[in-house]
């Protein structure tokens, strides 16, 4: 996300979403960002807990109560940050709009400094498209993990039981999992290799010149 900034009596903030102003607004009004209505206050509150944690994130001086920073803004400044925002924003990870059940900021901090083991202020200063990658590859490599210990355990069930078999049986036959299909759709159909991929790129563009 490109820096963006608010004036506030003649001073330029940082002022950007943070999973530290997720948090902050939650504590402020018992509310997730994505439950923020049209009130002018609750806008004016997302905006005060992202200066807020934007400046304690770049460590920036921001000693401004919610109260004196409501009485420094005019709606305007809302909606031009609003509108800056909006063009660079990025869900946090939960929040996809597909149906499943959202993460909240508590659960979502829960996951990071509990399961992942990020530092609760390095949290709080990632911004939700920087944490989204973050839990991106953690999400990965727990699935990774888990289809790794189910074949670890297929195959030492195979090994254990083959001495008793009068047929030679491998760990996809004994217990097909989810995913064997797709590594074996995968193998049968393997990805080009760079040089493979350069020459079919070189005849296509020799056809589109010769056409």
């Amino acid at each position: 996300m490109k820096n963006i900034e608010i004036v506030v009596n003649g001073k330029a903030y940082p002022c950007r979403q943070t999973m530290g102003a997720l948090l902050r607004f939650k504590r402020e009004t018992g509310k997730e960002v994505t439950e923020v209505s049209d009130s002018p206050s609750e806008a004016c509150a997302f905006l005060y807990c992202c200066t807020a944690s934007a400046c304690k994130a770049d460590g920036v001086e921001f000693t401004m109560s919610l109260m004196e920073f409501s009485d420094s803004i005019a709606p305007d400044d809302i909606t031009e940050w609003a509108e800056a925002v909006n063009a660079t924003a990025a869900n946090a990870p939960g929040d996809d709009g597909d149906g499943e059940k959202k993460l909240g900021i508590l659960e979502l901090l829960g996951v990071a400094v509990g399961n992942i083991g990020l530092p609760y202020n390095d949290f709080c200063g990632l911004t939700p498209e920087e944490f989204g990658h973050v839990y991106e590859a953690y999400s990965s490599q727990r699935d990774a993990d888990r289809k790794d210990s189910w074949e670890r355990a297929r195959l030492m069930t195979t090994i254990m039981i083959q001495p008793h078999l009068k047929k030679k049986l491998t760990p996809q036959q004994l217990l097909p999992l989810p995913w064997d299909a797709q590594r074996a759709h995968k193998a049968n159909n393997p990805q080009p290799t760079a040089a493979e991929s350069k020459e079919r790129f070189e005849e296509m563009l020799r056809r589109t010149e010769e056409g």
